[in-house]
């Protein structure tokens, strides 16, 4: 799981859950050049996580989009599998986007030969990654995030993504107030 705390508001404001978008894509060949989200409506301001979980951890290039916010940073690093060699996860964030109508964020899809889930979330009146932590918990633990720090109004995303080769669903349970 990848836990990320996006705080440092301007002053007055608090961080809210914005546009996000996810795409999947379970083949071995490219559907490249490019595999991007679904068109958002983002504001101008806001900070942008990207998810990745790919198939091919080392062939995927960062993420860019059609409103010019360039380069996306990599937070962290590049996760690889335990069970799955050469498989894993990746982090990256663009801090005050160019927001608007029609916002595409996609990557590089063209050297990926397996499978890939891209996931964007928007925070807005987002601000700094403050704090994030990452884990690999292998069955038949259960999961459980780790913990991040804020010193302020902040929003926390928590993805999970798995190597279990299963079909069983994921069903995660959240406390403490949070909801999925």
């Amino acid at each position: 799981s990848v836990s990320v705390d996006v705080t440092a508001a301007p002053p007055g404001s608090n961080p809210t859950l914005g546009a996000h978008g996810l795409v999947f894509h379970i083949s071995k060949g490219s559907v490249g050049p490019t595999l991007s989200v679904p068109a958002m409506t983002t504001e101008s301001g806001s900070t942008v996580l990207a998810f990745v979980g790919k198939g091919s951890v080392w062939n995927l290039g960062l993420p860019f989009d059609n409103k010019g916010n360039a380069p996306y940073v990599q937070i962290g690093a590049i996760h690889e599998y335990t069970n799955w060699p050469g498989e894993g996860t990746a982090v990256y964030a663009f801090n005050s986007i160019v927001g608007g109508a029609n916002h595409i964020v996609s990557i590089d899809d063209s050297n990926v030969w397996d499978e890939v889930t891209f996931a964007v979330v928007e925070v807005r009146n987002g601000g700094v990654i403050q704090d994030y932590k990452w884990n690999e918990v292998l069955k038949p633990n259960a999961l459980t995030s780790q913990s991040v720090t804020t010193t302020g109004p902040a929003t926390l995303i928590a993805v999970w993504y798995g190597d279990d080769s299963s079909s069983t669903p994921s069903n995660p349970v959240p406390n403490n107030g949070f909801t999925v």
